[in-house]
């Protein structure tokens, strides 16, 4: 396997970094996780005032499955 920056690369992920990468085999089948991060200016977005801020509260991990990729 890659680095996380060769797989940003190749994931065609303009705007983020891979931090982490799973794999999950349950038979037949493969369940790739892929834990990603924006790049560039920190801070976040309000989403009150849609002010810049870098004081979270809260977060949560995001999930979504069959995502399409590289017109896959």
């Amino acid at each position: 396997m890659g680095s996380p920056r060769e797989c940003t690369r190749i994931l065609g992920l303009n705007g983020f970094r891979v931090e982490r990468l799973e794999w999950e085999m349950d038979g037949a089948r493969t369940r790739v996780r892929i834990w990603i991060r924006r790049r560039g200016i920190g801070g976040y977005e309000c989403s009150g005032c849609r002010r810049r801020t870098w004081r979270v509260r809260d977060s949560k991990p995001r999930t979504w499955d069959d995502l399409p990729w590289a017109e896959h």
